[in-house]
Parts: structure tokens; C-alpha cells; sequence
């Protein structure tokens, strides 16, 4: 009796972790094309920081191309939709002097990034749960 009832409870158990999942949170596979800079830390008029533009990134394969308010930058990134990782890396840029603009700050923040989501047609850039930056879709999936 004794051993029917240690079977039945190691059944039980074997079961009920065969049956809970956890959900995974997965995020669109949106990330490709190109998104212009919304939201800037507590600015409220990126013109203000950024007068010959607001940064843009537009996202292909492996490459992360765009313009940092002053210069053009261009880099790889790391993406995993399952956990929601990216990171940027390896960015260049041209060297045009400008004056007033937060190129410099932009361009250390993209290397802090370490996870991202996307919630159409935004993509938040995160430093785990800190918000460094918002970017807004500014063509379809695709083009």
C-alpha cells in the first residue's frame, strides 16, 4: 500500500511538471526598418537637443544604419526576441563638428542598450527596465 501511494504521488508530480509552462513573452519579429527618435530622456521638444535633426536608426539583417543629429553611424546589432535582448554594437560614424547637439550622449546611450520592446508603432530602447530612449516606425515592415 505503502508503494502504491509513493507511485501515485511521483505520477502526480511528473505530471503537473509535464503540464505547467511558463509563458514566454516573445517579441515581434518588427524590429527591421527604419524608426526616428520620439522620445528623449525628459525632453519634450527633441529640436532642442537635436536643431539639424532627431536621430533616426533603421535596422536590417545584422546592421544598424542612421544619423545621430549631426552624423551619419552605422554598426551590427545582437537581437533575441525570446527574452527581449539587443545590443548594439561596433557603431562608427562620420566626424562633422556640430555644435549644440547630443550626438555624443545619443551614440554612449545606444551602447547601454541591453533589451527592447516593441509596441506598434514604437520601439522602446531599455537598459533592463530604464527607458534611454523611444523610437517611432516611420516606414512599413519590410520597405
Amino acid at each position: 500500500m505503502k508503494r502504491i501511494i509513493q507511485l501515485t504521488a511521483i505520477i502526480s508530480i511528473l505530471v503537473t511538471a509535464c503540464v505547467t509552462t511558463q509563458k514566454i513573452s516573445l517579441q515581434p519579429d518588427t524590429l527591421k526598418g527604419n524608426w526616428e527618435m520620439a522620445k528623449w530622456q525628459d525632453f519634450n521638444d527633441l529640436s532642442q537637443i537635436f536643431p539639424s535633426g532627431v536621430p533616426t536608426l533603421t535596422f536590417s539583417d545584422s546592421t544598424v544604419a542612421g544619423y545621430n543629429g549631426c552624423n551619419r553611424m552605422q554598426g551590427s546589432y545582437i537581437v533575441n526576441r525570446y527574452n527581449s535582448r539587443l545590443q548594439i554594437i561596433r557603431m562608427v560614424s562620420t566626424k562633422m563638428f556640430c555644435r549644440g547637439v547630443a550626438e555624443a550622449e545619443f551614440v554612449n546611450a545606444l551602447s547601454r542598450v541591453n533589451t527592447y520592446r516593441i509596441s506598434e508603432p514604437f520601439l522602446y530602447l531599455l537598459n533592463s527596465n530604464t527607458q534611454i530612449a523611444v523610437f517611432q516606425r516611420t516606414s512599413p515592415i519590410g520597405q
